[in-house]
């Protein structure tokens, strides 16, 4: 309830705002609402765009890659941990983060981002001018339903939230299959939606009496991602009824990790 009131009141100040162009109208009236409408959240997620609008993207560059920070860190140590000197597919990669931090963490990567959205590619572009790095990694605008990438050329595929946003993900899986080489591995990472209040404080310390507040960063985990229910229903079968068949699900904090696996051929 207490959250409801505040939600309440972020409202109003920012119908406010609309008046006093001190008080920053928008924001309030959007993070509201958030708040408010919080267990309608998942008629949000349906109707997000699978393409981002330029705004979003400039929003999403700016403070994403700050706020899941830990979470992008333990991603890229994963596939440092997992094998080096490897051709890496990001699917929906977003302004690069990962990409670039897969590059300077090891140069052997080739690493190529794919994402719909040309603003996307555009900031992936200028990240990683601004990182000093060279053509590698490469970005490239491009639907994941429909890869201009040849058959068994990426020895991991891997997708960070951006996997709900897809609009026909049967598709993509059956791209990434194609993509992937024999004996690859897909990781697919998206928000737990299921994370409780307490979840959300436990993984972002550092954001405690900072905004945004534990409360809001829920919301946004709700988004972008899945339940616990949605995961093992719906995505599961999912992934059953792909070419990968079956999948391991690990959840980690607030975040869920996917991990399928293609079958080497046999000699």
């Amino acid at each position: 309830m207490l959250i409801k009131i505040i939600g309440l009141i972020l409202i109003l100040f920012g119908v406010a705002g609309l008046i006093l162009p001190v008080i920053p109208g928008i924001i309030l009236i959007v993070v509201g609402g958030l708040l408010l409408f919080e267990e309608k959240l998942h008629m949000i997620k349906e109707r997000l765009p699978e393409k981002f609008p330029s705004p979003v993207a400039v929003f999403y560059n700016y403070f994403i890659p700050k706020i899941f920070r830990p979470y992008f860190t333990e991603i890229i140590n994963e596939v440092i941990q997992y094998k080096k000197g490897i051709s890496i597919l990001d699917v929906g990669c977003g302004p690069g983060t990962i990409a670039i931090s897969l590059v300077r963490g090891d140069p052997g990567y080739k690493v190529t981002g794919i994402d719909l959205s040309e603003k996307m590619i555009e900031l992936a572009e200028k990240n990683r001018s601004a990182s000093g790095l060279g053509e590698n990694p490469s970005f490239i605008k491009m639907s994941a339903e429909k890869m201009d990438i040849p058959d068994n050329s990426a020895d991991l595929i891997m997708s960070t939230m951006a996997f709900h946003l897809m609009k026909s993900p049967e598709k993509v899986l059956t791209e990434i299959y194609r993509v992937l080489k024999d004996g690859g591995e897909a990781w697919i990472y998206d928000g737990y939606g299921s994370a409780t209040l307490g979840d959300v404080r436990a993984a972002t310390d550092r954001w405690q009496g900072i905004f945004p507040p534990a409360s809001l960063l829920r919301c946004i985990i709700k988004i972008e991602g899945y339940t616990e229910g949605e995961y093992h229903g719906k995505v599961d079968k999912l992934i059953s009824e792909s070419p990968f068949h079956s999948a391991l699900f690990e959840r980690k904090g607030i975040m869920m990790k996917i991990t399928m696996k293609k079958a080497p051929v046999a000699q």
